[in-house]
């Protein structure tokens, strides 16, 4: 079994790298040597442990660092404001014009989207990449307050579901007395503001990003819409956390027809769609509206104004970010899909792994928070990229929180598995932890809660067995061990 798994992923590896070989015959001579060295483990039937698995690790960032090359050597030669008729040529052939790179647009790569976000039926839609997936947010935010007071709009109230905790500091930056932001902490607050009909603009993460990870119910959503008085300016759903599983098409057929002109999904791109490698910071906005007038016009105007503002305060992506991201896989619906399933399967496995435990051990740790283990877990889009392990109050402390750092790294170190630390980020193709201790989430005394957080990867096999073996054994260690 663990061979197999091992053989799996390399096999993943190798099609990833013949891939580019394919879209760039002239990359078969640097790929060459690295794709001798993932034969040789993959014709030694012996190599099955965690030390072959760890290899596979580093064979997978050598491939990145060998496309990030063809990456500069593409785009590295250019000026930021280059001589006139200057031609930027990304890896895979498609030619742009670049006349001053804050201008660049990447209209190669906003074609794919098409097919990565596909049609929906009676909608049309149009697609934008942007540096980062803040750099997306805080230009929609940016040109909801330029689009709609342009009309002489009163103030506007905007209602978010959700917990990234950088998304409601943009939402601080740009907060006025003509722009504010009610975030509700619960669904069940939001979906009574929403039916009430005081806000304007309605902004929700399908599974919020705080660390109770609350699974919104778009039925019960949809229902408060369709009670309003009045239409929405703006639905914007942020799918960073459930990558592929929020169903757009669903969520568009059962919306009132008078719901909002202008529906908008963002997206970071580093996160699951890059295959773990993080090539580049994106992020991802399609825009949709009815194809009828003269909503269409409405969200045709908006769009330009998104795209033109990329080019003011330079949140579009640079000539090499774009060569970076000019691989074959990257806005591939179906490679995307893939890396999610395995990502979410694994933590989903993590959790149900660690929920016995803690109930029935008088340990340090309180609860396991993943939206699998709530009430909404037959949801399809009850995914999460990582699991939240809550310390019980008296030992959420620094002395707790650096004693399971260090034996998670001394353990991990003594088994030879390449579980991280840090990294604040998720959907790796391997294992990652850290401690986090979010500013929002208090305990009664008013100090800060810590949680254990652990991103598992793609990757399943014997890495993946030991990493959920390790912080189950940690969940085990009785209250006494803790006390010094």
């Amino acid at each position: 079994m663990q061979r197999t798994m091992i053989e799996h992923e390399a096999r993943h590896l190798l099609a990833m790298a013949n891939e580019i070989i394919l879209s760039r015959p002239e990359s078969a001579a640097v790929l060459s040597e690295w794709r001798e060295n993932v034969f040789a483990l993959l014709s030694d039937i012996s190599r099955r442990s965690i030390i072959d698995e760890a290899e596979l690790d580093r064979l997978s960032l050598e491939m990145r660092t060998i496309w990030m090359q063809i990456a500069h050597d593409h785009t590295g030669h250019h000026l930021k404001s280059p001589l006139v008729d200057e031609t930027v040529i990304l890896p895979l052939g498609q030619t742009h014009n670049l006349q001053y790179e804050r201008l660049f647009m990447p209209r190669a790569l906003e074609r794919r989207c098409k097919s990565y976000r596909p049609q929906i039926r009676g909608w049309a839609s149009s697609h934008l990449l942007f540096r980062s997936g803040m750099a997306a947010i805080s230009s929609i935010v940016q040109n909801i307050q330029a689009f709609f007071f342009s009309h002489g709009q009163r103030e506007i109230m905007v209602d978010f579901f959700g917990g990234y905790f950088e998304t409601q500091r943009v939402f601080d930056l740009h907060g006025s007395s003509l722009l504010t932001f009610r975030r509700h902490a619960a669904g069940s607050d939001l979906y009574d503001a929403v039916a009430q009909g005081d806000g304007d603009v309605l902004f929700f993460e399908p599974v919020s990003y705080d660390w109770d990870m609350e699974v919104v119910d778009l039925d019960i959503l949809i229902a408060s819409i369709g009670k309003r008085r009045r239409a929405l300016d703006m639905i914007v759903v942020d799918t960073t956390i459930v990558g592929d599983r929020f169903p757009m098409q669903k969520f568009l057929s059962a919306l009132p027809r008078d719901a909002a002109p202008i529906i908008a999904h963002i997206s970071s791109g580093l996160k699951l769609d890059q295959e773990g490698l993080e090539l580049a910071n994106v992020g991802i906005v399609s825009l949709y509206c009815r194809q009828v007038d003269p909503i269409a016009n409405t969200a045709e105007k908006f769009f330009r104004q998104l795209s033109g503002h990329r080019k003011v305060n330079g949140t579009g992506l640079s000539t090499y970010e774009a060569a970076a991201l000019d691989v074959p896989w990257f806005l591939n619906i179906n490679r995307f899909s893939e890396h999610c399933r395995a990502v979410f399967e694994n933590n989903i496995r993590l959790a149900h792994a660690l929920v016995p435990t803690i109930q029935s051990n008088d340990g340090i740790f309180e609860r396991v928070s993943h939206p699998g283990l709530s009430s909404s877990a037959h949801l399809s889009w009850a995914v999460a990229p990582f699991v939240a392990i809550h310390f019980k109050e008296r030992f959420d402390h620094e002395d707790t929180h650096q004693r399971v750092l260090a034996i998670l790294l001394e353990n991990a170190a003594i088994d030879g598995i390449n579980f991280l630390g840090g990294g604040m980020s998720f959907g790796f193709r391997g294992h990652r932890f850290e401690i986090i201790m979010p500013e929002k989430i208090l305990h009664p005394n008013g100090k800060s809660k810590g949680l254990l957080k652990i991103a598992m990867g793609r990757r399943k096999g014997p890495m993946a067995d030991a990493v959920i073996h390790l912080v189950n054994s940690l969940a085990l260690l009785k209250a006494e061990d803790w006390v010094s």
